[in-house]
């Protein structure tokens, strides 16, 4: 016979469930294992579900809905096709979404009333691992606005506003960068469900091979000594204080930081280490070089020898190249120096700090030969 699901009489038994229901379900979700067994999410909402019980069931979705290929045009077709505590489902943004994204809450509810829950859209194809991790952030919307209810506050995501909000699995990974403020308290919050996310640091040995075998690849093109900087830790962690404990965010690194002169950064330079999708590096290093860190150019090393470059020294749309060489410390310098407007130029940070600004997910993209050409002057 299978393991059958924790219920709100049989909770008191578990020693790691506590008597707080909302402490109670994200030790159930942080410590679910039905991921290693490919259980489908949908077993874990129920496990939740009764974990939380009559009395709880506002802190937790009211249904999920798995769509594949998810974005607004897919979701709205399967929003359409809802039966029962969908029929009352419209999907709104505050802001037109653009392209894919890995989640959304939905306000929902009954046919010809205001929505007065939430129903979890989810990317179908994702792992069950990630998927969690989803199911983990949107229980820590729910469990804030809880908090904010108790203390005779809005919530911040109320369904009676009636937007959606979504997410995407690369942005949370950012922490300390994430751009939505209410994703970012979430995250500080309700730590044990951050750590679902996966973003714990890699282990010191794994960063001085990376960084070893970096030095020698970025010597190969002339890049030594002081004007190479890896790797690069340019944040020690957000710090939290809690009630008995101070905590420490992840550090943001990036595996080189490239500079003129010793004062004067010019680029940044990533790998993709294992367990890691170029998706969510070439995005994790768009956002570090040209938000974070301010430099004009962004390299993103891969495997078979590709060079992916983004270029912001003459625009805030980055110009996307693939090259067959990182250009010099020279051929950097002089390109910064011909695309900045006044004639003459002093090696200092300020002539290449910009604003930041939303990054295009498409970059548009320069022919392969100028790209080669100027990467061997």
């Amino acid at each position: 016979m299978g393991r059958s699901p924790p219920t709100e009489e049989r909770a008191g038994s578990y020693p790691s469930l506590t008597a707080d229901v909302t402490w109670r379900l994200q030790q159930l979700v942080a410590g679910w294992q039905g991921a290693e067994r490919n259980q489908p999410l949908s077993e874990l909402h129920n496990e939740c579900l009764n974990a939380a019980g009559p009395g709880g069931r506002h802190l937790l979705p009211a249904r999920l809905l798995p769509v594949e290929d998810l974005d607004e045009t897919h979701l709205q077709a399967a929003l359409h096709r809802l039966n029962g505590k969908g029929r009352g489902t419209r999907l709104r943004f505050h802001f037109k979404s653009v392209g894919r994204f890995d989640s959304a809450l939905i306000p929902t509810g009954h046919a010809g009333e205001f929505p007065d829950r939430w129903l979890l859209a989810i990317e179908e194809n994702l792992a069950i691992r990630e998927q969690v991790a989803l199911y983990g952030h949107a229980l820590g919307h729910l469990l804030l606005n809880n908090e904010q209810a108790k203390m005779d506050r809005l919530p911040a995501l109320d369904p009676r506003d009636g937007y959606a909000h979504r997410d995407m699995l690369a942005e949370l990974r950012m922490l300390e960068t994430v751009r939505q403020p209410l994703d970012r308290r979430v995250l500080e919050t309700y730590p044990l469900l951050t750590d679902l996310l996966g973003v714990r640091d890699d282990p010191s040995a794994v960063l001085d091979l990376v960084a070893s075998d970096l030095r020698r690849r970025l010597g190969q093109f002339g890049w030594r000594g002081p004007f190479v900087e890896t790797p690069s830790i340019f944040t020690g962690g957000r710090v939290s204080i809690r009630e008995t404990s101070t905590q420490h965010g992840k550090k943001l690194r990036i595996d080189a930081l490239l500079r003129a002169e010793a004062s004067l950064p010019l680029a940044v330079v990533q790998t993709i280490h294992a367990g890691e999708t170029r998706e969510d590096v070439t995005r994790r290093l768009m956002e570090y070089a040209h938000n974070r860190l301010a430099v004009p150019f962004a390299y993103l090393l891969e495997e078979d020898g590709t060079i992916n470059e983004f270029d912001w020294s003459a625009d805030e749309t980055p110009v996307h190249a693939v090259l067959t060489a990182l250009p010099t410390r020279e051929a950097l310098w002089q390109e910064m120096r011909s695309s900045t407007p006044t004639s003459s130029v002093a090696p200092n940070r300020a002539t290449i700090k910009r604003p930041p600004s939303t990054v295009p997910s498409s970059p548009c993209c320069r022919q392969n030969a100028a790209c080669t050409s100027r990467a061997s002057s």
